[in-house]
């Protein structure tokens, strides 16, 4: 909670600097280019319909709704934001579907396809929130034919791609993509990489199976130029603070990407000095047996 509340603050600073800056460039009749944010969710249970609900009319409100499959640039000035689900649970076609739909706003399910009318396999612990969910089946697959509707792949078995071998993870990205496409019929042309670990090989293999774009959980904001292949989401969900969510939403927490970098860097920094001190101190204590 305590690291919750903390992220929301620094966000809302970064906000009022951002607003402030586009400001100064407006007054002195700079361009400001357009700007979007990819939302990600994973749950919207029932009992979370009305505050979904309530957060898609915020969605309508700040900002104007795109299809994550989106590649014309972005008009000037004005902020965009796509709707995504990853894991593909059945709440999400029950809950979040037909509240995007009656406010006719795109949305993208990247489904995996090794578990397809099954439990999450990959989730073991079963105090977590998502265990007890079900994956969409084929024939829910095939009944979502609409046009504001995109099905993307999120690999066959949910793993973390870049723990695999190389052929293993070529398995994962190729053969949900085929499954899919045999499924609705259409081509599959997006790619989630399952828990957001991705490598530049990962993104190039996806690319070469077919895929135009693949999707990260980093937070950042999305067609920054018509040639992106890799695009950043943040994570959101119906329990989200009201002010939380519209920092997310207006781009607010893309600061984090920075703020992780930041604290690797000082971790490594760290960690190399204490290991030379360690390695001095044993070197220094070697030297007096020697000398004794």
């Amino acid at each position: 909670m305590l690291k919750r509340l903390i992220n929301l603050v620094i966000s809302l600073w970064f906000y009022v600097f951002c607003w402030l800056w586009r400001w100064i460039n407006r007054v002195l009749g700079k361009q400001i280019a357009g700007s979007c944010v990819i939302l990600l969710y994973h749950k919207v249970a029932s009992k979370n319909r009305n505050r979904f609900r309530k957060q898609v009319k915020i969605l309508r409100h700040f900002a104007k709704p795109i299809a994550a499959t989106n590649t014309q640039p972005l008009e000037e000035g004005t902020h965009y934001a796509a709707v995504t689900f990853d894991d593909g649970f059945t709440g999400i076609l029950e809950n979040a579907v037909p509240e995007l739909l009656t406010f006719k706003i795109p949305l993208t399910l990247f489904v995996p396809t090794g578990y397809l009318g099954r439990n999450p396999g990959w989730i073991r612990d079963e105090n977590h929130p998502y265990h007890a969910e079900v994956v969409v089946d084929a024939n829910q697959l095939k009944a979502l034919n609409n046009d504001l509707i995109t099905i993307g792949s999120h690999g066959v078995n949910h793993l973390r791609l870049s723990d695999l071998s190389k052929e293993d993870a070529k398995k994962e990205i190729s053969e949900s993509k085929h499954s899919l496409e045999s499924i609705i019929n259409k081509p599959i042309e997006l790619f989630a990489f399952p828990h957001g670990a991705y490598t530049p090989a990962l993104v190039n293999t996806a690319l070469q199976k077919g895929y135009k774009r693949v999707f990260t959980v980093l937070p950042k904001l999305a067609f920054s130029n018509q040639n992106e292949v890799i695009t950043g989401r943040i994570d959101v969900s119906p329990d989200d603070w009201h002010l939380e969510f519209i920092l997310k939403l207006l781009g607010a927490y893309r600061w984090l990407p920075m703020a992780f970098f930041v604290k690797r860097k000082i971790l490594n920094t760290y960690n190399h000095i204490s290991s030379f001190f360690r390695n001095g101190e044993l070197l220094k204590e070697a030297s007096h047996k020697i000398i004794k």
